[in-house]
């Protein structure tokens, strides 16, 4: 069953560092159910960003995968999009992986 959320919630956390870094963006219903976030909406295929700048980025402020035993920065990415930007992509079709990263880092 497909619902249209209401909100983002940004997670942020000092994970594996001194400073805060971001986990994720990650959209949210506002009806007051139990299961408040939608996941895994629609299959969407992960490539490492290429973009020189975006990486430089994400690996200063969206790092962390390597905190967790055998996980890169890209695996925490991959997961990020595909079970978070996966519904943002299903309700607003013309969003892209670099977008949906794009979107939170601008919010962070």
């Amino acid at each position: 069953e497909h619902r249209n959320w209401s909100y983002f919630g940004l997670a942020a956390q000092k994970w594996c560092s001194e400073g805060w870094k971001l986990h994720g963006l990650w959209p949210n219903y506002a009806d007051g159910s139990s299961h408040d976030y939608p996941e895994y909406c629609e299959d969407v295929s992960y490539s490492p960003p290429t973009n020189a700048s975006l990486l430089a980025t994400m690996n200063h402020l969206w790092s962390g995968g390597n905190c967790t035993a055998g996980q890169t920065n890209s695996d925490l990415w991959e997961h990020e999009w595909k079970k978070h930007g996966s519904c943002v992509k299903q309700q607003y079709p013309s969003t892209t992986e670099t977008s949906f990263f794009e979107l939170a880092l601008g919010i962070f």
